[in-house]
This record gives C-alpha cells, structure tokens and sequence, in this order.
C-alpha cells in the first residue's frame, strides 16, 4: 500500500495544497472518508498564515480569533459567524472547542501566559506545552471532542516553534482555520519573548 505521511512547505499555501494533494493521492477510504494516519507537514515561514488559494473566510477568522483570545465558549458570539458551532454543542449554549477559553480560562490558569513565563525562566524547557483535550468521561456521547491534542512550544536557536499535535483534522474547515489560530499564538508568545517565530509543524493522526 503506498503512503505519503510528511511534507516540508515554505509557505502557507504550498503547505495546504500539498495536504490536499497527499490525502486525495495516497488516502485509504475509511467509512467513506479518504484519511492519511499519522501525518507530518512542517511550514518554515509563518509570515502569513491565511490560506490565499481559496475563499476562506476572513471574516470567520477574524471572529475566531476574537473569540479565542477573549477566553468565551458561547455559542451566541461564534454561532454567527459559522452555523456548524449552533449543531457542535452538548447544552446549546457552550462549545467543548473553543480552544481560547480552554488556553485561558478553563483550568483555572491563563496556559498562554504560563508558556511566556516558563520560557523566560528556561528557555530551553521541554515543559512549555498547552493542553488542550483533556479526559473525558462522556467521550461517547459528546457532540463536540476536541480534534487538537496539545501545542508544543520550543526555543531553539532564538526561534520559538510550535508543534500542533491533532487526533483529527479535516483538510476544508480545520486546517486552514486551526493553522491560522495556533500560528497567531506562536506569534503571541514569540513577540512577548522577544524572538522570531521558526517552524510550525502539525502531526495529525488522522488527517482527512
């Protein structure tokens, strides 16, 4: 069976194209979907990480963005930017995905600030990563699981990169929009470090 599992891209759109080639040429059909397993692409400039090679919405990223970095879980605010949020809630009225409330506010901790503040006591720390999927007892039941696993953090060579790790990841919707996000924290973080940004790299586990 032939496989393609890792990519190396200069720039955002050859990143994103080159996943769509490789799910599309080497993907297995699983119950419907073609999907590649544990897949690697890793994009060396994060200058801009808004898919130009499509219409994606700017508008829905800049309320995403919004959302995130306020800390909210409303479906309210998000709904009306993107319907699929009204469908992916467990109470109608709070979303489990909302990774900005989980970064900041959920376990009691602002995480993105932990991360700045454990990197300039030890730059050099393997310790500098954010969780974000976290057990959860009504997995089964759950209308909305959390695709993304953790970033990872590391300064090397004074360039801060970013490691998303994903148990999901879906080509149309979640990569262009996640890797918008996650690059805009790695920016955060770089910038209040006082370093450049390096390499961001996503690990999907599925990636379809």
């Amino acid at each position: 069976m032939t496989t393609h599992n890792d990519s190396v891209s200069f720039d955002i759109n050859t990143f994103y194209r080159t996943m769509i080639d490789d799910v599309y040429n080497y993907g297995v059909e699983v119950n419907g979907t073609k999907e590649i397993n544990n897949y690697r692409a890793v994009l060396f400039n994060v200058e801009n990480p808004i898919v130009q090679i499509r219409n994606v919405s700017k508008r829905y990223i800049a309320a995403e963005m919004l959302w995130y970095f306020c800390g909210r879980n409303d479906v309210d605010f998000i709904g009306k930017y993107a319907s699929m949020w009204k469908r992916l809630t467990d109470d109608g009225k709070t979303n489990n995905s909302a990774y900005g409330y989980i970064m900041k506010r959920k376990h009691g901790f602002d995480q993105i600030e932990k991360m700045i503040e454990l990197l300039k006591i030890d730059p050099y720390s393997r310790r500098a990563i954010i969780n974000i999927n976290v057990p959860n007892e009504n997995v089964i039941e759950t209308k909305d699981e959390m695709c993304t696993i953790c970033l990872n953090f590391q300064l090397r060579n004074n360039l801060l990169n970013c490691t998303a790790v994903m148990r999901s990841n879906d080509i149309y919707f979640g990569v262009p929009m996640d890797t918008c996000a996650f690059i805009t924290v790695q920016k955060y973080i770089a910038k209040a470090l006082g370093v450049e940004c390096g390499t961001y790299t996503l690990f999907a586990m599925s990636l379809h």
